[in-house]
């Protein structure tokens, strides 16, 4: 259903922006009752005229009509789509004051902790046009025109993409052939996304649909497959097309193996942020640690680098293809006298003390959920050095509570923008023992 469709009622008035919330919309009230009122695409200190609108799926809706007094922070968004598509909130703030932002979102989710004065090193941030893994969606209009990209805001609403800031240039070379494509095998109506990821042996697509694919599916299938330079193409779970096994070269120093990267894996956004993360976990890491434990380690993104500072990793994920692709780079490059594996739910059934005491440092980088039940685990068992990383400063405020709690000192933090001009926060925190 469209936005329109959705929206009853509305109202007019001026408000004025005092902050940017934790989803990149400007924050105002409401002048008839004091409610928080949520401006997309504004900026702190500007004034505009807005409407408000009643939504059954969101509440009150603020809609910017004009803007009466521009802040001086804003600047010309590079990217023609943007206010429209969802896919950047943050495009038209200066890049100073944005990256300060980021950074206090990062310093108040550790003071809140319980690390008062908390040191933070500068952020690291993506350069342009380097996602190399995104979800584009697809539609085909009843009178047969496709549209391809990302939604608009808080939107069913799909931004057929003309040109892209962040994606990396391969990654967005396929749109083109992609909506020759859905010409090809949508139907009047029909939708579907399709998971890009560029690997070290080229790109891997997998389309998810509501139906399995057909036999006469198989020449559009075949002629993206050649015109993108596709790795592998998978349809929902069934590899239609392999070219070349999709591979990622993971590790740090001399320390690397080759990963076969299973469908809709995760992985860092940006390769560059990646090496970055790994570079900073291993500068805080000792160079001659006995054991140590990554734990939600999918594909062995920290796993492998961190054989160069221990002489056994113990990877820990719930996630059965991810550890499976890990196993087999493991008996690949014969790194079993290095690296043990263990496939378990850490939310269920979170490692406990004496799994723990045996460990010289932990590494631990959950989904967005955080690690709710293991990190008072780790806390409680005392392991002299642990290294926290997260894609979400809410959760990772709850998980770093327990350290605090525990008597752990903050070493350094560091904030990593790989999401581009978005809300997103990527963190690392350096904790230890006294």
């Amino acid at each position: 259903m469209s936005r329109k469709a959705r929206r009853t009622g509305g109202r007019q008035q001026v408000v004025q922006v005092t902050a940017i919330g934790a989803r990149g919309d400007g924050l105002a009230s409401d002048e008839t009752n004091g409610q928080p009122l949520f401006v997309p695409f504004s900026l702190p200190g500007e004034t505009l005229s807005v409407k408000l609108l009643q939504s059954k799926s969101v509440g009150t809706e603020t809609l910017p009509l004009e803007l009466i007094d521009a802040s001086p922070e804003r600047v010309d968004p590079a990217c023609p789509h943007f206010g429209l598509c969802g896919g950047c909130q943050l495009q038209h703030w200066q890049q100073e004051a944005y990256q300060a932002w980021k950074q206090d979102r990062l310093r108040g989710c550790l003071e809140r902790a319980g690390f008062a004065d908390p040191h933070l090193r500068p952020m690291v941030q993506a350069p342009e046009q380097s996602r190399r893994r995104a979800t584009l969606s697809a539609e085909k209009a009843r009178k047969g025109v496709v549209r391809l990209g990302f939604r608009a805001r808080a939107s069913s609403q799909l931004v057929d993409l003309q040109s892209c800031s962040i994606l990396r240039p391969k990654m967005f070379a396929t749109l083109e052939p992609l909506r020759t494509f859905c010409e090809a095998v949508l139907s009047a109506g029909e939708s579907a996304k399709f998971q890009l990821c560029e690997t070290d042996s080229g790109l891997d697509l997998q389309v998810l649909a509501d139906r399995q694919s057909t036999a006469k599916d198989m020449l559009a299938i075949s002629k993206l497959v050649e015109s993108c330079d596709l790795a592998r193409l998978v349809w929902n779970d069934e590899p239609l097309l392999t070219r070349r096994e999709p591979i990622l070269r993971l590790g740090a120093e001399e320390h690397f193996a080759q990963v076969y990267v299973p469908a809709g894996a995760f992985l860092q956004a940006s390769a560059d942020i990646q090496s970055a993360m790994v570079d900073a976990m291993l500068g805080a890491l000792p160079a001659s640690l006995n054991k140590v434990a990554d734990l939600f380690s999918g594909l062995g993104s920290f796993t492998l680098p961190l054989t160069a500072r221990a002489r056994h990793v113990l990877a820990v994920e719930g996630d059965g293809p991810a550890l499976n692709a890990l196993e087999q780079a493991v008996r690949r490059h014969q790194l079993a006298d290095q690296i043990s594996i263990e496939r378990r739910d850490l939310e269920a059934w979170p490692l406990h003390g004496s799994e723990l005491a045996q460990l010289d440092a932990v590494v631990f980088d959950p989904p967005r959920a955080g690690a709710k039940a293991q990190a008072p685990m780790i806390a409680a068992a005392k392991v002299p050095l642990v290294i926290a990383v997260s894609c979400n400063p809410a959760t990772m405020q709850r998980d770093l509570q327990a350290f605090a709690q525990a008597g752990y000192r903050l070493d350094w933090a560091q904030a990593f923008d790989q999401f581009l001009w978005s809300a997103h926060v990527e963190a690392m925190a350096v904790l230890r023992l006294d």
